[in-house]
């Protein structure tokens, strides 16, 4: 079934996303850097286009679609919810300290091939400002904390990790 939802033909969008995945992986053995690579399509090729080119481990130069859908969305929002989940687990701050609610720090990971949290780096500067600096010093260790790895993620997420920002606030946890 096309258009997403309950009816979406799994094993064939994966067969079809390990085909495209192929001919990606063609072409960087020739030379073609990533992110000089494009995906698109129309219908059924948008929908592959966006499912490989949000999935892919590598960072592409584009995907364009007209006239389609993501599939198996579901999986992308439980993957994020997961990790959001694990996360919060680990992550604990003095929410009584002032004004502490209204800061926010953002921050990237690098993973290793079983999904385990190697280093974590801003994504900016490290906060300076006494309670900011608490807040990323408190969401660093929570992504470090051997209590919440290795992350919750199938193997061929690993490398899109690269590309998240983890966003820490008191008010909520969440992923970009």
């Amino acid at each position: 079934a096309f258009g997403g939802g309950a009816g979406e033909d799994e094993a064939g969008l994966r067969q079809s996303r390990s085909a495209i995945d192929a001919l990606i992986g063609l072409e960087r053995s020739r030379g073609v850097a990533s992110e000089r690579i494009i995906v698109a399509g129309f219908s059924q090729g948008c929908a592959m286009a966006l499912m490989v080119g949000l999935r892919h481990g590598e960072t592409l130069g584009g995907i364009a679609g007209m006239s389609g859908y993501l599939p198996l969305a579901a999986t992308t929002a439980a993957e994020r919810s997961g990790l959001a989940e694990r996360i919060g687990e680990c992550w604990s701050i003095d929410a009584g300290a002032p004004g502490v609610q209204n800061i926010v720090v953002e921050l990237r990971v690098e993973v290793d091939a079983g999904g385990t949290v190697r280093a974590v780096r801003p994504n900016g500067a490290i906060p300076t400002e006494p309670r900011a600096r608490m807040v990323y010093e408190a969401a660093r260790r929570a992504l470090l904390s051997p209590r919440c790895n290795p992350l919750p993620l199938p193997p061929a997420r690993l490398a899109a990790l690269r590309d998240t920002v983890f966003r820490f606030n008191p008010r909520d946890l969440g992923l970009r």
